[in-house]
């Protein structure tokens, strides 16, 4: 899992999204339809959101990724003893990004 971490943050920084030497570290994986998934949580990285997201839509054919918030609810059948949520008016980007 580390060297996909490593390759992640080298094209993420190379891209500018993660800015001034920072990197993901707190990195967790798990599985899911015989996929392994990678979700880098946002905490304690200068990342430029923006930017992200764009690289994150020119990125899902290869990468899969998601955001943690539309994966569990649609992949997963939601977060556990939450009540369901009603449809945001802005996609929410703070929890994660989740990559199969």
């Amino acid at each position: 899992m580390q060297e996909w971490v490593d390759g992640i943050n080298g094209m993420l920084a190379e891209e500018g999204i993660l800015r001034d030497g920072s990197k993901f570290t707190d990195c967790s994986s798990f599985e899911h339809d015989g996929l392994t998934c990678l979700l880098f949580p946002f905490e304690g990285g200068n990342v430029d959101m923006g930017r992200l997201a764009i690289w994150r839509l020119k990125t899902h054919d290869t990468f899969g990724g998601t955001w943690l918030s539309d994966y569990v609810p649609n992949r997963l059948g939601g977060f556990e003893n939450c009540p369901p949520e009603e449809p945001a008016e802005t996609e929410d980007m703070d929890g994660g990004m989740s990559m199969k």
